[in-house]
């Protein structure tokens, strides 16, 4: 049946499921007997189709396995130590890449957890931006696919904003900063990682604030090694178009 909680803000998914091009809700998800006041179980979400992580406000990520039956079926809880740890999570196969530390903190940090048979989850690798300042938004989007990580911090630079890009070395299983991405287009205020797209050697990293408002995607694409702009989209009704 239909999972309640009593307890108030502590946050429900709603899950969806489409028949013959129609919508209807399936399931209730809560935090169950996990939850606390204030929770805001929902807070942040991914899934990769294997797996459903939910962030919430009390420094705990829930980890969900998608069941045979198209279910989620509760897997595990990750509890981080500092504020805003769940605030943006991200998840591909066997790893987890999740905000620790709240964004607007200059040591603010993002964690990736690795799950094997044997051990369970553990926490592979902390990622930081090595020009982080207070305020610059590190760790406020997110885009992961395993051995790539994109860390959006779009109000460095007085707002113009960057993303960073990491990587794995399959060899060593080491994470590494390969480089910061910065809009081809600098302009205060364009908030540019506010929000980023990635798949496979493409990347689209949003700068909403671009031309006063008008907004602008910017195009990279990679060839294991570097990241290099590509083009940039924009508006219909916006004056710049590619």
């Amino acid at each position: 049946g239909v999972q309640t909680c009593a307890l108030p803000i502590s946050g429900t998914i709603y899950v969806y499921r489409n028949a013959d091009g129609q919508w209807s809700e399936s399931a209730r998800m809560t935090a169950g007997t996990r939850a606390e006041n204030g929770d805001r179980f929902g807070h942040a979400m991914a899934s990769d189709g294997s797996r459903l992580v939910v962030g919430t406000a009390h420094q705990r990520i829930d980890i969900f396995a998608v069941q045979a039956d198209g279910g989620f079926g509760y897997e595990t809880s990750l509890n981080g130590e500092s504020e805003g740890f769940g605030m943006q999570v991200a998840v591909s196969g066997d790893r987890i890449l999740v905000t620790s530390g709240a964004p607007a903190e200059a040591a603010a940090r993002v964690q990736i957890w690795h799950y094997d048979q044997a051990d369970g989850w553990s926490l592979e690798s902390e990622l930081a931006a090595p020009d982080g300042a207070v305020n610059d938004g590190f760790g406020t989007t997110l885009a992961f696919d395993g051995s790539t990580a994109l860390v959006g911090a779009p109000t460095a630079a007085d707002g113009s904003g960057a993303v960073y890009a990491f990587s794995r070395d399959e060899a060593s299983g080491m994470w590494s900063l390969g480089r910061r991405l910065n809009t081809t287009f600098p302009a205060e205020g364009s908030g540019f990682g506010s929000s980023i797209w990635m798949s496979g050697s493409l990347a689209a990293i949003g700068a909403p604030g671009f031309g006063g408002g008008a907004g602008i995607v910017a195009l990279y694409r990679t060839d294991s090694t570097d990241w290099s702009p590509i083009g940039r989209l924009a508006g219909f009704r916006s004056e710049e178009h590619t």
